[in-house]
């Protein structure tokens, strides 16, 4: 009998899938690949930013405009790692290591875009979870997460399912959210900031899989000001079709 986990199993499942949607974007994620990875090799400022700003996240759990101006803060100068069409956005960092199944854990801020009359969502959590790891390996780094789907499942804490499906661009982590309703659905995919080294997603490289759950500290409904401060950042992001389409085939 195999020790391998349901949830990693799964996670090789959504890479097959991931990769079944690939099959008519070569072409394009091709053209994309070397921009993106340009992009990438200049992070390493960034990535250190983001993860010392949000380690301390917690301070501002309870007092929203601390929240608002260190998630801009550590979010300005991430715009061409972001989709503008995203659902919702969130960055983070995770830290762990092993070999075979370990744990990982980090913080997160998670920001839910407004929707007509409908106010937007800013939350500081922490992030925990399973590996799977193909190789040992220990490592802290910081990353960005668009989420596309359905505003009650992305309203409440999430659990990611997913994997690397290590296409062209390479190691991006496209995962599905678990939802309390089967009807409703919500997926997204996560790439880290990584200091000139591509766009590995630092918990991702050399896995077969992940399983994460994020678990709230605070979270605050945004007035229009505070999101507006918000959405100057991410609108000013690429659209990123290919990313989404696939994370939208899951």
């Amino acid at each position: 009998m195999s020790d391998e986990p349901k949830w990693s199993k799964f996670a090789r499942g959504l890479a097959d899938s991931a990769r079944t949607a690939t099959s008519d974007l070569g072409d394009k994620l091709a053209g994309v690949a070397a921009t993106a990875r340009e992009k990438a090799a200049k992070a390493g400022e960034t990535t250190r930013f983001v993860i010392e700003s949000l380690g301390n996240a917690s301070e501002d759990r309870d007092h929203l405009p601390g929240l608002t101006q260190r998630f801009v803060r550590a979010l300005s100068g991430l715009e061409g790692q972001l989709d503008r069409e995203a659902t919702a956005v969130a960055i983070g960092y995770l830290g762990g290591g092993g070999v075979g199944v370990s744990q990982m854990a980090g913080t997160e801020i998670f920001y839910l875009r407004p929707d007509g009359p409908v106010r937007g969502q800013l939350r500081v959590s922490t992030v925990s979870g399973q590996v799977a790891r193909l190789a040992f390996g220990a490592s802290t780094g910081a990353y960005a997460a668009c989420f596309y789907g359905d505003r009650d499942v992305l309203s409440r804490p999430t659990r990611r399912r997913g994997a690397d499906v290590e296409i062209l661009v390479a190691s991006i982590g496209f995962f599905r959210v678990e939802s309390h309703r089967d009807d409703r659905r919500a997926a997204g995919w996560m790439v880290g900031l990584g200091a000139g080294v591509g766009l590995g997603v630092p918990i991702l490289s050399e896995l077969s899989g992940f399983d994460l759950t994020e678990a709230v500290q605070g979270s605050f409904p945004l007035d229009a000001r505070d999101a507006a401060t918000i959405e100057a950042v991410v609108k000013s992001a690429p659209d990123r079709g290919v990313r989404r389409r696939i994370a939208q085939a899951l």
